[in-house]
């Protein structure tokens, strides 16, 4: 069982996430995955996310967007193969709630969706991030956690 609620956090906003601005990037062997989160507008922030492997080929893509609906926060995901293929149906995306949140990151929990999983956003320190999904209390191996270092 996960230390993570499952139930939203009410009383924050997007504006609280803008420690995430900017262009982040983590590297799994010769991998390299990068994250771009512009600025709050809008009442969200907005980002795209690619994984490139080591030969050059794309891995995959993200949009991600945080923002309100109601009193919650959502993290929202749509994935795309290369030539913008996307995986998701067109008016779906991946929901994570807002559970948790402190000055040093926050957590989502997937909506809607057999086996959910938290996501986790650690800050260490201004230009460290660690990302990584899990289903209880260590993150689940495949992908991995993402170490990313503010660029």
């Amino acid at each position: 069982m996960s230390r993570y609620p499952k139930h939203g956090l009410c009383g924050a906003s997007p504006a609280d996430f803008s420690w995430l601005e900017g262009r982040w990037e983590a590297r799994i062997g010769d991998d390299v995955m990068e994250e771009c989160w512009m600025p709050l507008r809008g009442n969200m922030l907005i980002a795209s996310f690619r994984w490139v492997s080591g030969d050059g080929s794309v891995h995959f893509y993200e949009i991600e967007v945080i923002e309100q609906a109601g009193e919650h926060v959502y993290l929202r995901v749509k994935h795309f193969d290369s030539g913008l293929v996307g995986w998701e149906e067109r008016e779906q995306s991946l929901d994570f709630l807002l559970v948790e949140q402190d000055e040093q990151g926050a957590v989502f929990y997937e909506q809607d969706v057999p086996d959910p999983r938290w996501t986790v956003y650690r800050r260490d320190g201004p230009d460290e991030l660690r990302a990584y999904f899990t289903h209880d209390e260590a993150p689940d191996p495949d992908p991995g956690v993402f170490e990313f270092h503010r660029v």
